[in-house]
């Protein structure tokens, strides 16, 4: 970006503005993948008690957390650096976020929650997504249920959708 703002006589921040909007006149999806994060300052984050986690990826996105978001925080903060507890990592990726969300019957397992359940490997989940290939399959992955329905066996979806929509907090 300091290249092309150089090339353009302007500072970096005026030209990105100005490449996305030319790519929206133009009709264009601007996408924007930062890797520029401090490790450091994830980890702190991460370790701060009120911190859920979750992820705006999108699986066909070109970023790597839409396939390894959750995996990547089982592998490096659970298993390798421990800096939380698997406990405390599903809890922050179920029911602390739905409860931050506002989400109600959701992110427990109990009578009339809408319970999506993920049968994993703790010793072998891995992330695989990288900027490079931000689609490569997290592994250590064996089951999904959604809504109490089998979605993803043998390292592939069933075809079925059984999950629904949640276009506010508190609706079901």
């Amino acid at each position: 970006m300091a290249q092309i703002a150089s090339e353009r006589g302007a500072d970096p921040v005026t030209t990105v503005m100005a490449l996305i909007r030319d790519s929206r006149k133009m009709g264009g999806d601007v996408h924007v993948i930062g890797t520029s994060m401090d490790e450091r300052d994830i980890a702190k984050l991460i370790a701060w008690p009120a911190a859920n986690i979750c992820s705006d990826g999108e699986f066909d996105s070109l970023h790597p957390r839409g396939a390894g978001a959750f995996a990547k925080v089982l592998r490096h903060y659970v298993r390798e650096t421990r800096l939380l507890t698997l406990g405390e990592a599903v809890v922050r990726m179920t029911g602390l976020s739905a409860q931050h969300m506002g989400l109600v019957d959701r992110g427990a397992i109990r009578p009339g929650a809408f319970a999506d359940l993920v049968l994993f490997d703790p010793a072998t989940i891995a992330d695989h997504a990288t900027t490079e290939m931000p689609r490569a399959q997290a592994t250590g992955v064996a089951k999904v249920w959604v809504n109490g329905t089998l979605v993803y066996e043998a390292g592939k979806a069933t075809g079925v959708f059984p999950g629904r929509v949640i276009r506010r907090a508190g609706v079901k």
